[in-house]
């Protein structure tokens, strides 16, 4: 078990919501076989909520002037 600090007791509240949201989002609809399995889907979820930055090509170029 990880001790919270005293100075950020509301930290274990983020860590809930998240595991919630989690939960509600992608466990719950789908079947997962097992612990790899269940890394390769969290790492796709935390990858979608990721925005993609402009330099990473991912977004259009801005048009020219």
């Amino acid at each position: 078990m990880v001790k919270i600090p005293p100075q950020s007791p509301s930290a274990n509240a983020y860590a809930e919501k998240w595991v919630c949201t989690v939960r509600a989002e992608v466990t719950d609809r789908m079947l997962i076989t097992g612990s790899r399995h269940l890394w390769v889907v969290l790492d796709e979820y935390v990858a979608q909520l990721q925005p993609a930055s402009p330099a990473s090509g991912q977004e259009p170029a801005a048009p020219g002037l």
